[in-house]
């Protein structure tokens, strides 16, 4: 079994401003994709960070 490992969005990173809070989003789901594409197994401390159907969509 192969492994994305998240290692840019863990909890340490400094509190975010608003527009840097959707960043972070979108960075979040494009690592979501990217393990999905790749048929990897995302591994993150943030997974609360995911919606619900975005895990399910992407089959993490």
């Amino acid at each position: 079994m192969k492994y994305l490992l998240d290692t840019c969005l863990i909890s340490e990173l400094p509190k975010p401003v608003p527009n840097q809070k959707v960043i972070g989003w979108l960075k979040k789901i494009l690592l979501a994709a990217t393990a999905s594409v790749n048929n990897l197994t995302l591994v993150t401390r943030n997974e609360s960070d995911f919606e619900m159907y975005m895990i399910m969509q992407l089959n993490i």
